[in-house]
């Protein structure tokens, strides 16, 4: 059904089906973003963005600032909100920040795990041994991404795990 409303009205985003409507919209916008249907660069236009929702602008306007803060995009007075454009110097910090967050939740993750958390991530690398044989670049690029989440989860600090999700 998701489908037939996408391009029955020629949009990319998916009708909204609960009451949290700021985080459901913030992420649709922040996934398509990641898989690059946003580029960077791109203007959010609210008027759009609200109609493919189904919602007024105030949401959209919201999600954009949650997005905003984390880093996502960028406002510009009066012109509105766009996708973040990353520098590769961006990229050098981003993952040098995520090299020590994840590093660090691994070695307090070596200290609580069990067999069914090392059972989970021999399981994943598996899963991700088997894409790369089958060349699915986007789904390994999203199985990495749960890999590393999954040891920061494992640490069991929630903080690392916010941060890490905010980076990634």
């Amino acid at each position: 059904m998701a489908e037939e409303d996408k391009t029955s009205t020629g949009g990319s985003f998916s009708p909204l089906q609960t009451t949290d409507l700021v985080q459901q919209i913030a992420r649709q916008i922040g996934d398509a973003i990641a898989e690059g249907r946003l580029k960077p660069a791109e203007r959010l236009n609210e008027l759009r963005l609200s109609q493919e929702f189904g919602t007024s602008r105030a949401p959209v306007r919201e999600a954009a600032r949650l997005l905003e803060s984390q880093g996502l995009v960028v406002s510009s007075p009066r012109r509105g909100f766009f996708v973040r454009t990353l520098s590769a110097e961006d990229l050098r910090d981003i993952y040098d920040l995520r090299l020590g967050l994840e590093l660090h939740a691994a070695e307090l993750a070596l200290e609580k795990i069990g067999d069914a958390e090392i059972s989970a991530l021999e399981e994943q690398i598996q899963r991700l041994y088997q894409l790369a044989d089958e060349g699915s670049v986007e789904e390994q690029i999203f199985q990495d991404f749960v890999f590393h989440r999954m040891l920061c989860k494992f640490s069991g600090n929630a903080r690392i795990l916010k941060v890490y999700d905010d980076l990634a």
